[in-house]
């Protein structure tokens, strides 16, 4: 006996098709790009067929595989965009744990005295003068930044090293963190790094303000403050 065959399409509304079809049976069928679990039941004296929306194992599979790839793409592309600022943590951390007991604390406090002595060193512009192209201005001025951080740190780590208990990870992670946006922020706004070398847009949203500079330059001494006893 022909029956009226109703299919469920996927705006969720009965469509108008009529089919025969035989009471229980049970099969897939692909539409619109979506795959329908298709069943014949006879109510009100009736056989028909309704369509729901069915996903297969296959279908999870790929869900499962897309998102998955979707995240890797947005973990990697955000990575990407402050590849420098995590690379010089990592450094940081590296220090630490091969400085001993208060090395980063010495090398925070060292940055802030040699960058008092780049600053009041009365031939620092003669210096930076010699260098004939952005980028060599730029090199000198890291390189005399580094001299002068040097200096205080062989002195300032004699005075730590036996002051301060053992870090733990999270205080090191975050003062090294702090050290590494430290040295970005100067690499903005004194060294003019980005005269010679282009930062992703982000990094540039957070470091290049003139605004922002000063937050930068003092959250190390916040971060000491907080950590440090």
């Amino acid at each position: 006996m022909e029956g009226q065959a109703l299919s469920f399409g996927s705006n969720g509304k009965w469509s108008d098709n009529i089919e025969d079809c035989e009471a229980g049976d049970i099969s897939d069928e692909e539409g619109r790009g979506i795959t329908y679990r298709v069943f014949c039941y006879p109510p009100d004296h009736h056989r028909m067929r309704a369509f729901v929306p069915h996903t297969t194992d296959m279908d999870i599979v790929t869900n499962v595989s897309n998102l998955a790839t979707q995240g890797a793409t947005s973990a990697w592309l955000l990575v990407g965009n402050f590849l420098v600022l995590v690379v010089l943590t990592i450094i940081m951390i590296g220090f630490s744990y091969k400085s001993g007991r208060g090395g980063i604390i010495s090398l925070l406090l060292s940055f802030y005295a040699g960058y008092a002595i780049y600053l009041a060193f009365p031939y620092t512009k003669d210096i930076l003068g010699a260098g004939s192209t952005p980028m060599m201005k730029a090199i000198i001025s890291v390189v005399l930044f580094a001299i002068a951080s040097f200096i205080p740190f062989h002195f300032i780590q004699r005075l730590t090293s036996t002051g301060f208990g053992v870090l733990s990870f999270v205080p090191r992670f975050v003062l090294s963190f702090l050290s590494a946006a430290f040295l970005l922020a100067l690499a903005y706004h004194v060294f003019n790094v980005s005269n010679i070398y282009t930062f992703p847009e982000p990094l540039n949203t957070l470091f290049a303000p003139d605004g922002y500079f000063f937050y930068w330059f003092i959250a190390p001494l916040v971060g000491l403050f907080i950590f440090v006893h």
